[in-house]
């Protein structure tokens, strides 16, 4: 994926564009040694709770099985090919528009007008879910600091160009 800060999308006569937010490995790499951690824990607390720990197996054994599976658990579903689904994503905020650039499937690129916004509400801190006026809802998936973009995404909505572009 192209880092370039210009759309591929051609920007409308007047239109500005003031952001973009890709996907970004670190959130997914952040998210994926959280949700590790998380299963890891769960795996020790049902080991421990149902007595699968013993003298006998030394403590450092049995953490390495527990983060191996929980390793394995992340590894398998939620891994790598959910990052290539999302890796070549990119959305650039403009004064009238969010653009969404796939440079995989160009195809599925569109651009939204930020007066169909209705909402934009942070998920965990990887994802920030966009609410449209007719109801419908996407995310932005591994973006940087998604409650940054929320209030962008506000700013532009209350600064920006024309209402309906």
């Amino acid at each position: 994926m192209s880092l370039s800060k210009a759309p591929a999308t051609p920007l409308l006569d007047g239109e500005r564009h003031l952001a973009m937010f890709p996907a970004s490995l670190p959130v997914f790499i952040y998210r994926a040694l959280l949700i590790g951690a998380i299963t890891a824990l769960v795996f020790a607390g049902l080991a421990l709770g149902l007595g699968y720990w013993s003298p006998v197996l030394p403590m450092w054994r049995f953490l390495g099985i527990v983060i191996g599976f929980a390793a394995l658990s992340v590894f398998l579903f939620d891994g790598p090919s959910r990052w290539m689904r999302h890796s070549s994503e990119c959305w650039h905020l403009t004064d009238r528009r969010l653009l969404f650039e796939d440079a995989r499937f160009p195809e599925q690129d569109f651009a939204l007008p930020l007066s169909q916004i209705a909402s934009a509400t942070p998920i965990f801190s990887w994802n920030l879910r966009l609410k449209l006026t007719d109801g419908t809802a996407m995310l932005m998936h591994f973006v940087r600091s998604p409650d940054k973009i929320r209030k962008r995404i506000e700013l532009a909505q209350r600064h920006g160009g024309a209402p309906d572009a």
